[in-house]
């Protein structure tokens, strides 16, 4: 596949311009392209209709590297395109792994609008793998917030018929090989769940028992990818219960994970130059999982 001939709206005004920009086969470009533009505000965009990757490729790629799609946060209103989306793919670059930061659809498209979305963008990685030098078994998933959901979710049911329904029906797997979960909503139906998130993607759901199907820490199996997963204490937004809970789930279905709880930090740090100090080295051991799992094969 090559990118769009279609006029798309630019990928992320005032930000690192992405190398290509693929749309995913989800929605087809000509259908949008008259429709009302995205919504930007400084570092949010909204509106999204035609959900699309952003390819940032790694500056000095070896053979075999692997590729990282991240899907930022924003409660299924909005999406953090800086602090949870480029620069996690530039981190993702100083490591030697290529990154593909996916704008999916929103609130206003019923779910399973962005699970479908996410499904079709790691096919298109794995598609893409030949022509850019990537390994099509180290295509691997980043979300924060929501975004660590819809990566949660997609790794739980990538090969779920009825919440993929609507996407390419082929032989390319839709299983990311390693999801990082970022201060992640990973459960709709605890006391504890975030509200915000739920309204927002169960708002006209598509799909039978929407709240079970789509908490990722009910669908756990012992196919879910090896798991990295990054929360704060004091997380007043998306209680730490959430990656707590996940992380026993994964080590009951015996899946690998590494687990980093913060005592302070709040919600919503991402990456950025001013990280709350108790959170400021969160980003070395996510760098080396990265490495391990997505980076250039070792000689």
């Amino acid at each position: 596949m090559t990118p769009t001939s279609h006029p798309l709206p630019a990928f992320a005004p005032g930000f690192p311009s992405p190398a290509a920009v693929y749309p995913l086969p989800t929605v087809a470009p000509a259908s949008v392209a008259d429709g009302p533009p995205e919504s930007w505000d400084a570092w949010h965009v909204s509106g999204i209709r035609q959900p699309v990757l952003g390819h940032y490729p790694a500056p000095s790629p070896v053979p075999g590297h692997g590729a990282l799609i991240i899907c930022p946060g924003g409660g299924y209103r909005m999406l953090a395109i800086e602090h949870e989306g480029i620069n996690a793919a530039q981190l993702a670059n100083r490591l030697g792994i290529d990154a593909f930061v996916l704008k999916y659809r929103l609130a206003d498209h019923p779910a399973p609008a962005a699970l479908r979305d996410a499904a079709a963008a790691v096919r298109l990685v794995r598609q893409l793998a030949p022509d850019l030098g990537l390994a099509p078994t180290r295509v691997g998933m980043a979300g924060f917030s929501a975004g660590a959901h819809l990566a949660a979710t997609t790794a739980a049911l990538h090969d779920h018929a009825a919440a993929l329904s609507g996407t390419s029906a082929d032989s390319v797997s839709a299983r990311p090989d390693a999801v990082a979960l970022i201060y992640g909503v990973l459960d709709l139906l605890a006391p504890w769940r975030h509200a915000g998130s739920a309204e927002a993607l169960l708002a006209s759901a598509q799909v039978a028992d929407p709240l079970t199907l789509l908490s990722p820490c009910r669908q756990v199996s012992p196919r879910f990818p090896p798991a990295f997963l990054v929360h704060a204490a004091d997380d007043d937004v998306v209680p730490v219960e959430n990656s707590l809970t996940f992380a026993e789930a994964l080590r009951r279905a015996g899946v690998p994970a590494e687990l980093h709880i913060y005592p302070a930090g709040g919600h919503g740090f991402g990456i950025k130059a001013d990280l709350p100090p108790a959170v400021a080295a969160w980003p070395e051991p996510f760098a080396a999982w990265l490495r391990a799992h997505l980076g250039p094969p070792r000689s």
